[in-house]
């Protein structure tokens, strides 16, 4: 049954790629452009078909001998194919190991997605839009959270900030509409699961020296349950300083921090850039082939 769900999905998101095929007249000049900070994996080839692979060390702010510390690497790998219709499909997966205690390895959850420019505005704001889909590879997501897939829409505006005088730098906004698909409405755990989610964000990236880059990404995450009921927003608060080795490898350095958006009050705010308690510092090195 689950492998039916799973073909299923595969099948849906083919009919997609189709669907935007359509839409050659009018994207046919259309540059694929990313919702994150300036990707340095975006690197003119001749071949359409990339693989990018990202290996990174995350640590928490506590002590090391403090109980509450904890460590764990993890290993992404994302498979991307740009299409006829200048679509971009795109495969996500990675595999974290705890690097304290039992030291468990554990696969993540990973993904299939397209994205499309849809509009140059002009030469310094362009409109892009990608359609993703969950695949529950983690176990603790299929077997407690009783996930079969979840979709998302996310359009963006990129916007080239050096037209009002801040060179080299960008910023994107994105807003995410998720639709979650369960086996149950709650979890194994006793928590809610979320059948709507509304995730808005902003990224800011610079360029200050060649190879050197910072950005910054602020978002926050609403949801509601199948019942209706809202659930406590969520926020991600994250910097990073990045250095491009060459043009197929790059390093960074990073800081990110989230938690409740909101106090108990439900209405004071509880945004934070640091907290010994909620942040978490990591290195990563990323490789395309």
């Amino acid at each position: 049954m689950q492998n039916k769900k799973y073909l299923l999905l595969i099948l849906l998101l083919l009919a997609l790629i189709q669907l935007m095929g359509c839409a050659d007249n009018v994207y046919a000049n259309a540059n694929i452009i990313s919702i994150n900070a300036p990707n340095i994996f975006k690197v003119k080839k001749i071949s359409p078909f990339k693989i990018a692979t990202t290996l990174q060390t995350s640590t928490s702010a506590h002590s090391f001998n403090n109980s509450k510390h904890s460590a764990e690497s993890n290993l992404a790998l994302a498979a991307s194919y740009l299409l006829s219709n200048q679509s971009t499909i795109k495969f996500a997966t990675s595999v974290t190991k705890n690097l304290k205690g039992l030291k468990k390895q554990e696969m993540e959850n990973s993904s299939i997605s397209i994205s499309k420019s849809l509009k140059k505005i002009n030469n310094s704001a362009e409109i892009l839009a990608s359609i993703a889909a969950i695949i529950p590879s983690k176990q603790s997501t299929r077997e407690t959270k009783t996930l079969y897939t979840k979709f998302t829409l996310t359009p963006s505006l990129i916007l080239d900030l050096s037209s009002i005088g801040m060179k080299n730098v960008s910023a994107t906004l994105f807003s995410s509409i998720g639709r979650g698909f369960y086996q149950y409405t709650r979890a194994h755990d006793g928590i809610a699961n979320s059948r709507y989610t509304l995730k808005n964000g902003l990224v800011l990236a610079w360029s200050f020296i060649e190879g050197w880059g910072l950005s910054t990404t602020f978002s926050n995450t609403s949801a509601w349950t199948f019942s209706g009921t809202q659930k406590k927003d969520q926020y991600e608060f994250a910097q990073e300083l990045s250095y491009t080795l060459n043009k197929f490898a790059t390093l960074s350095f990073g800081h990110l921090m989230g938690g409740k958006t909101f106090g108990y009050d439900g209405q004071t705010s509880n945004i934070q850039v640091f907290d010994a308690n909620d942040s978490s510092f990591y290195t990563a090195v990323g490789i395309l082939f």
